[in-house]
């Protein structure tokens, strides 16, 4: 497997990863919880969550392979508004 496939495939993991953990959020976890089960900071977990809030087309462009993006690229730039 090349690097720029297993990049894309763990955005895509981190992107499914949050949405599990708003999921989570709006059950009425707490983030503290999340993040021990996670063996992750309450940090780590609110900075990917916005991911969970990822547009259609960038999602499409992750899975069509355009450019490549990390986890923490991506979740300091998703916009609240498509």
């Amino acid at each position: 497997m090349n690097q720029g496939r297993r990049a894309k495939e763990a955005v895509l993991v981190a992107i499914n990863r949050a949405r599990r953990w708003v999921d989570q959020l709006m059950a009425g976890a707490a983030l503290a919880e999340i993040a021990t089960k996670e063996g992750k900071s309450p940090r780590h977990i609110r900075l990917l969550t916005s991911l969970a809030f990822i547009s259609p087309r960038l999602m499409s462009e992750i899975i069509n392979g355009g450019k490549p993006y990390t986890a923490t690229d991506l979740a300091g730039r998703v916009p609240l508004v498509w």
